[in-house]
């Protein structure tokens, strides 16, 4: 439930549903295997323009990062379970002091 709160809130022009649909996708991969090479993610989302959108994003929020493996000295992405409690902690507290500010 919470993923998909996140991704509205990055994702919620018409125009950019299917940035949305891949990036649902790949967090729910993240999900499973924590860890991913680039050309992993890249198949994951299919698109390498779309691939770029949602991962430049996610990095940016601080939701995924990259490093290089040392023993296969290939990039990685590592999801971030921290940054995704925070922003999500975060920005549901926004929209319920939002929700309960009084209107004049």
């Amino acid at each position: 439930m919470a993923i998909h709160y996140l991704l509205d809130l990055l994702w919620s022009n018409r125009k950019e549903l299917i940035i949305r649909e891949s990036a649902e996708k790949f967090l729910k991969v993240m999900r499973e295997k924590q860890t991913m090479t680039i050309e992993e993610a890249k198949q994951v989302i299919g698109h390498v323009r779309t691939y770029y959108k949602v991962t430049n994003t996610l990095k940016k929020i601080g939701l995924v990062r990259t490093y290089r493996d040392p023993a296969s000295k290939k990039l990685v992405l590592a999801v971030s379970v921290e940054s995704y409690k925070f922003f999500v902690k975060r920005y549901l507290m926004e929209e319920v002091e939002e929700f309960f500010r009084v209107k004049p």
